[in-house]
């Protein structure tokens, strides 16, 4: 079992691995994981058919994403995928369908535009986050204007419980990112001053 454990964080979190394929691995990992949960709660909680289907179809995606960007190396594909399927499609979807503005959806929105600066480059991270932005903020106030579009939460203690597992789930995923980067960048730094003090 330890064998197998390290054998994955080799394969998926290795030191090796360029840092955009370690967050993007995070991501999907942490994506099917946070995507399945959902799925769970919203049938416990009758969010609807909508909401379910679109969770279950984000954790099966992110996780056939995992595992074909391991496989083929084509990565960059596959965070255009994530951000135009996950991003741009299931989560205007999971928006609308679970609470609205009152969900855990803008904790996501912001994960959403963090993640696509991070994995892209240059123009097209700009160009992404700035499709993504006015989407996210037109879909906020087409929410307030048109409620019935949205389908509300029973009662408040939803409203705070979706709330909650939002805040945290993006705050895992991130807080990992940013641990992983800062990772990287140290053991960069003692190399190179290794490799000063050598010279």
């Amino acid at each position: 079992m330890k064998h197998r454990l390290s054998q994955f964080v080799g394969t998926y979190l290795g030191t090796g691995l360029d840092f955009r394929v370690r967050l993007f691995n995070v991501l999907a990992m942490g994506g099917t994981m946070v995507s399945l949960a959902m799925a769970l709660v919203g049938m416990v909680a009758d969010a609807g058919l909508g909401n379910i289907v679109a969770n279950f179809i984000s954790a099966a995606l992110s996780f056939w994403l995992l595992c074909y960007s391991q496989r083929t190396g084509r990565y960059q594909l596959c965070y255009i995928v994530t951000i135009v399927a996950i991003f741009l499609v299931l989560f205007p979807v999971m928006f609308f369908t679970a609470g609205g503005y009152h969900s855990r959806m803008p904790s996501f929105f912001v994960f959403a535009v963090a993640f696509t600066i991070l994995m892209l480059e240059g123009k097209k991270a700009i160009a992404m986050s700035v499709v993504e932005v006015p989407l996210y903020l037109a879909m906020c106030l087409i929410a307030f204007r048109y409620p019935d579009l949205v389908k509300a939460w029973d009662t408040e203690q939803e409203i705070l419980v979706d709330v909650m597992v939002g805040f945290v789930s993006v705050s895992a995923v991130l807080g990992t990112m940013l641990y992983l980067h800062f990772k990287l960048y140290n053991e960069q730094q003692k190399k190179a001053g290794r490799a000063k003090s050598y010279s």
